[in-house]
C-alpha cells in the first residue's frame, strides 16, 4: 500500500485502477511548499532549530546549557544534537560527565 500526499486533493481519496493499493492525501503546509523567502546559511538543509542551535554551539557547548539556552529539556537538545552528528554537522566530546559538542568545518560553513 501507497501513502501519497497531494497539492491537488482537498480530501482523502483512494484512486480506482487495478495497480497497487494507494490513498491520496492532501499535503499539508501547502503555504510554505511556495514561499520564496530564502534565509542565508544552511536554513535550506535544517530545521529552523537545529540552524540555532549550530550557530550557538560555537567552539563547544554542553547538551544541558542548549538545553536551558533555548528552553528545551535536555533530551529535546540531544535529540537534535545527535541528528547533526549523524549528518557530520557537529561531533561530540566528553568533558568529565558532559558531553561538549564542537561544530566539525562542515558544521561551520552551514552556520555562516
Amino acid at each position: 500500500m501507497f501513502v501519497v500526499p497531494s497539492l491537488f486533493t482537498l480530501s482523502s481519496s483512494t484512486p480506482l485502477t487495478d495497480s497497487d493499493p494507494m490513498v491520496v492525501y492532501r499535503a499539508t503546509n501547502q503555504r510554505a511548499m511556495w514561499s520564496d523567502a530564502t534565509v542565508p546559511g544552511g536554513a535550506g538543509l535544517l530545521s529552523p532549530h537545529r540552524l540555532r542551535y549550530l550557530r550557538a554551539i560555537g567552539p563547544g557547548q554542553s547538551t544541558t546549557a542548549l538545553a536551558e539556552r533555548f528552553g528545551v529539556s535536555p533530551s529535546a537538545a540531544n535529540q537534535a544534537l545527535r541528528a547533526m552528528a549523524a549528518q557530520g554537522l557537529v561531533r561530540p566530546r566528553r568533558d568529565g560527565r558532559a558531553v561538549i559538542y564542537e561544530r566539525t568545518p562542515l558544521g561551520d560553513q552551514l552556520a555562516e
